[in-house]
């Protein structure tokens, strides 16, 4: 068997990246192929009603119909289709974090800024949790009220409950800077408390190298983030590949869908610290996470304060801003 190809590339520092992922410079050659093999993943169930059918074989028929719809039961080619589904998203989990790693050097650790596009990101902010919030009790109505309910669709609107809470989750955390404020305040205390520790044994600050990692692994994807958009994906897929599954039961999905495009569209206007366009609208941690950090700068009154918080976030997550208001 012949041996991977495996792609050199020298980036700006000098240091060669080696490995499949690296060469290819982000997602733009391999995500086509994903993109196509899931398109052709949800055209199966199409396809599958193009076979011709015998007089013989629609009784057979008719009974599969009547126990899809009984409890909670599969068919082949949906275990088949569903299972493809887990491995494409292990797979952009797997390949996600190490290409953002790579477009983030790049980059080079340059961002801008753009004030005016943060104010704008912060009011979709607004239309999109309102948004959730009206749309939270429609699944919880759907199980409770529905007479019968076969176990797919409480599958869907479990998903469906479970992805709008979590993106009320993200949304609030990713544009709530209060923890960003704090960091930024209590980075002062490390010098009077190392100075002399036996009189603030009563207060226990976080290592300044660890709070560098923790935010850079952050720049390179969250699991806890991304998990929303995915679930949301999911109920999509779900209503394409299964019958009894409508897509009227995921219009939700569809909506908000919809709506994080026009959110990630938002906060890349707002400011980009990966250029990666794709890797940012599948992983929503890396287009999200540069808000909480961006947001503390509309409050800042003096030029002094403004390049404090600069030189902030420069040591915290390796980003040099240039800011346009």
């Amino acid at each position: 068997m012949p041996q991977p190809a495996i792609f050199q590339v020298k980036s700006r520092n000098g240091v060669k990246k080696s490995g499949l992922l690296a060469g290819m410079r982000g997602a733009r050659r391999w995500w086509p192929f994903m993109v196509g093999g899931l398109i052709a993943l949800c055209r199966l169930r199409s396809a599958w009603a193009l076979f011709p059918r015998t007089a013989s074989s629609a009784p057979v028929q008719l009974e599969e119909e009547q126990e899809s719809f009984e409890g909670f039961k599969v068919k082949k080619h949906e275990v088949m289709a569903y299972l493809c589904f887990a491995i494409v998203f292990w797979a952009f989990r797997a390949c996600g974090s190490r290409i953002a790693r790579f477009t983030l050097e790049e980059a080079g650790g340059k961002a801008i800024l753009r004030m005016g596009g943060l104010n704008q990101a912060v009011l979709y902010k607004e239309v999109m949790m309102a948004y959730m919030n009206a749309a939270i009790l429609e699944p919880v109505i759907s199980i409770g009220a529905a007479e019968e309910l076969s176990g797919k669709q409480l599958m869907v609107h479990l998903g469906m409950l479970f992805s709008i809470f979590w993106w009320i989750y993200i949304l609030t955390d990713a544009f709530d800077c209060s923890d960003v404020s704090q960091a930024y305040q209590y980075k002062h205390f490390h010098e009077k408390v190392d100075k002399k520790p036996g009189d603030y044994e009563w207060l226990t600050l976080q290592a300044l190298d660890d709070s560098r990692n923790t935010q850079k692994a952050k720049l390179q994807g969250s699991v806890i983030y991304d998990l929303g958009l995915w679930f949301i994906l999911f109920c999509i897929f779900a209503a394409v590949v299964s019958p009894g599954i409508t897509h009227r039961d995921v219009f939700h999905a569809y909506s908000m869908t919809i709506l994080w495009i026009g959110m990630h569209h938002q906060c890349r206007g707002a400011s980009t610290w990966n250029p990666n366009y794709l890797l940012t609208l599948f992983m929503p941690s890396t287009g999200l996470m540069p808000m909480e950090f961006c947001l503390p700068l509309q409050e800042v009154d003096n030029v002094d304060d403004l390049d404090d918080w600069r030189q902030f976030i420069q040591d915290r997550c390796g980003i040099t801003l240039n800011i346009v208001a």
